[in-house]
């Protein structure tokens, strides 16, 4: 159990880094008080930015969602904690909804994951459409089920549960207070 502690703790620090992202993304993007001024001071790098923050959402959230391995080589994933507990014999019902709830949103950014994120598809770039659209509420409820599945893995495994979701990205904050205040 101890070894699952400890999977379960790196975990959920990327769990807290993909929550992170997010905030910081909103602050600076979806936000009346982030995008103008940024806008303003570097409009091709923010614009830039933005696009490999999606990005790296992707990535995050596809990691987070990655199958639990193989035999030499293991994922700290959702479906890892789902066989781990199972054979630790401490795996609930709850975390099983939790578990299978948050698989089901791989169907929403799979696509994007496949031939954007991990690799260059050839038709997917020539064809331009966007993939792994989804709606806010769909991106809501998958954060709201991550940070559930956490605690409930948390208190299962001894760890305990910690909220990550409303961690505020402060050095975002602070810089937008000094464009603001030098006018820019």
């Amino acid at each position: 159990m101890e070894q699952l502690k400890q999977d379960f703790e790196l975990f959920r620090e990327q769990c807290t880094s993909l929550a992170i992202l997010v905030n910081t993304f909103e602050v600076l993007f979806e936000n009346e008080e982030g995008a103008p001024p940024m806008n303003r001071v570097a409009p091709e790098f923010f614009c830039d930015l933005n696009g490999w923050m999606v990005e790296l959402y992707f990535l995050y959230t596809a990691r987070i969602l990655d199958s639990a391995g193989s035999k030499k080589q293991r994922n700290l994933s959702v479906d890892y904690f789902l066989v781990s507990l199972r054979e630790a014999g401490v795996l609930t019902d709850e975390i099983t909804d939790l578990g299978q709830r948050l698989k089901s949103y791989l169907d929403r950014i799979g696509k994007a994951r496949r031939k954007l994120i991990a690799h260059n598809d050839r038709a997917a770039l020539r064809k331009g459409e966007p993939l792994g659209q989804h709606s806010e509420q769909e991106k809501r409820e998958f954060l709201r089920n991550l940070q559930s599945f956490c605690d409930a893995v948390g208190r299962a495994t001894g760890v305990g549960p910690c909220e990550f979701l409303s961690i505020a990205p402060g050095d975002v904050v602070d810089l937008l207070r000094l464009v603001k205040r030098n006018g820019l």
